[in-house]
């Protein structure tokens, strides 16, 4: 149990937890004007009781979005996607998120319902707070990341069976390749330049302003690192299929995978000649996937 806490788990997007803080704003405005608990029965009905009880979902909503949208932009390092893991998930999104929430709420009640601050009253809105929102949290987190990793462990055992008809040392056999298999990459300064056949590329990665280049050299591993765009890089490479963008970040030689493997953020790719681990968008899988599948 405490171990599989520590499992990589997918950092929602700036969009992502935009919907989840208006969903959850959503349900729980809906929840207590449906059913009332914690004596919210007791309260006068009407237009004002409806609204007092819109706020505990716009508090919420506010709570969860700016959580989400502003602590990993102030702290990137500490929000590493690459690293993010289920506990950070269930603490950072959910733990600090609902305390915030119940914090605002106690507040929130204080000024509306009109009474004294005290550690019990505290408490209540605590209990109220993790039971609405903080225990069906965790379910939920804890079903999706179970169904993601079985769903992208049972993608990756899908796309190994077909591997072994690609071998290593295969050349990439596409008319465009065979009319020139060798393609140079310049600098946008001209300076520097490196040439090499198309299918000894193993990836290319994108580092801001530049790109990192594996490519094979004589039965060894190089790599450059060139001033230019992946996106032009991509573009040299129209037409060879077998060498295709895997991820906003990432170009890799279909030829040189080694083995796929899953995990609750999703796909990674293993090649031969290195130990960089190469990362599959969801957008992409559907399509390597179909590759993979086709001869070579």
């Amino acid at each position: 149990m405490f171990r599989s806490l520590g499992q990589l788990h997918p950092m929602p997007c700036k969009r992502d937890t935009l919907l989840v803080a208006a969903a959850l704003g959503t349900v729980i405005a809906l929840f207590l004007i449906i059913f009332e608990p914690f004596g919210l029965n007791t309260v006068p009905g009407g237009f004002r009781k409806t609204t007092i009880l819109v706020g505990y979902g716009i508090i919420t909503f506010a709570v969860v979005a700016v959580n989400g949208v502003l602590l990993p932009t102030l702290f990137p390092r500490f929000y590493d996607r690459t690293r993010w893991t289920l506990l950070k998930d269930m603490f950072f999104f959910g733990f600090l998120n609902f305390m915030t929430i119940c914090v605002v709420n106690f507040l929130y009640s204080s000024c509306t319902f009109h009474f004294s601050l005290n550690w019990n009253r505290f408490l209540f809105s605590l209990f109220a707070t993790f039971s609405v929102g903080f225990l069906p949290f965790v379910m939920l987190l804890l079903f999706r990341h179970n169904r993601l990793l079985r769903m992208n462990l049972r993608m990756a055992a899908e796309m190994n069976r077909h591997l072994p008809l690609h071998t290593p040392v295969a050349q990439v056999t596409v008319a465009a390749a065979q009319a020139s298999s060798y393609i140079t990459i310049a600098s946008d300064t001209a300076y520097d330049s490196i040439s090499f056949a198309v299918g000894d590329l193993l990836y290319a990665e994108s580092a801001d302003n530049y790109i990192k280049v594996c490519y094979m050299d004589k039965g060894t591993a190089r790599t450059a690192v060139i001033r230019q765009t992946l996106k032009t890089l991509e573009d040299k490479l129209t037409g060879t299929t077998r060498v295709v963008r895997c991820h906003r970040s990432f170009i890799v030689n279909l030829d040189k995978i080694a083995a796929v493997s899953g995990n609750a953020q999703g796909l990674k790719l293993s090649l031969h000649g290195t130990d960089v681990v190469i990362p599959v968008s969801r957008t992409s899988v559907a399509g390597i996937k179909q590759l993979l599948n086709a001869p070579s």
